[in-house]
């Protein structure tokens, strides 16, 4: 029996020649979904400060991602810190953010009249998956129920009937697989919205808490071009790359910031602090293999995929 390497296996035709008259069968073993999901969209809110309107995601793969707190009436969005009391939560971290640290989103009451839309485009990727820790105070709404448009929010589906939520200082973990769900992987245009449900929602005081909000999925796509923010005042050469990669600043730009490397699956591998117009970073202790590429400071964010050769 001929048998095929891994690298062999991944290619999306493989070519063989037969010595004689041969008959072959092709025997697939079908991957493990759970080695292969990547973060999209990430949400830890350690960097929120008094009350917002808009949540810009704290990671995002391809384009930028966003919550906001749509609806009437006197509810709104500030945040949390960490408290003995009321702790934030330590479920579904990512990207090498620390338990019992940062802050949390708090939704204030009321919220009947509102919603917490979640834009997170899905291009480029299927079998998508959202997760995230909720919690609520004593007069928070006490249940909630997620919800999905796949054509920016003309319509919606829910996944479910709606789920009791935790009361502080315990957190839960909601987590909904769409991945079998026609319309929901490459969509440029996704939503999620979560609603608020019960006789507490109407009320003037209490809240409801989410930390750690997460959108995964698998890659649909190998062209590194698509994940590229063409207007950025950073550029990241060679992709693919063999041993180094050097990040430049276009002149005006401030050189100032970090430079990540993070597994398809959000951990962080390396760190690189960036001082000066031209950065080289060595690619030695990497396997060969696609990684996310972030650089940041107080002014840009940069992402992209690199290819280690």
């Amino acid at each position: 029996m001929t048998q095929c390497t891994k690298q062999e296996s991944e290619l999306a035709i493989l070519p063989f020649t037969p010595a004689a008259n041969t008959s072959y069968t092709a025997h697939f073993v079908a991957a493990d979904p759970e080695t292969e999901y990547e973060l999209i969209h990430y949400w830890h809110f350690n960097n929120l400060s008094g009350t917002t309107e808009i949540v810009s995601a704290d990671y995002s793969a391809i384009s930028q991602a966003f919550i906001t707190y749509a609806g009437t009436g006197n509810g709104y969005l500030d945040e949390r810190g960490q408290r003995l009391e009321d702790p934030v939560s330590s479920l579904n971290l990512y990207l090498d953010q620390q338990p019992e640290q940062g802050a949390v989103l708090r939704a204030r009451n009321p919220s009947h009249t509102r919603e917490l839309i979640i834009e997170a485009p899905t291009s480029g990727y299927s079998n998508i998956r959202v997760a995230f820790a909720t919690t609520r105070t004593t007069n928070g709404a006490k249940r909630q129920s997620f919800h999905y448009s796949t054509n920016g929010g003309d319509s919606w589906q829910s996944p479910d009937q709606g789920y009791e939520v935790a009361l502080l200082p315990q957190w839960g973990l909601k987590e909904f697989d769409l991945s079998t769900i026609e319309g929901v992987a490459n969509n440029p245009d996704m939503l999620f919205k979560i609603l608020f449900w019960g006789e507490s929602a109407t009320g003037t005081s209490g809240n409801n808490r989410f930390d750690n909000l997460s959108v995964t999925g698998t890659s649909i796509t190998t062209g590194l071009n698509d994940f590229i923010d063409r207007n950025s005042p950073v550029t990241l050469y060679p992709n693919p790359a063999k041993e180094t990669i050097t990040l430049t600043t276009q002149s005006g730009a401030s050189h100032q910031g970090e430079l990540a490397i993070f597994s398809m699956d959000g951990r962080k591998l390396q760190s690189v602090a960036v001082t000066s117009p031209q950065t080289t970073i060595s690619l030695a202790d990497l396997p060969m293999g696609i990684y996310v590429i972030r650089f940041s400071n107080s002014y840009d964010h940069f992402t992209t995929k690199l290819v280690r050769q």
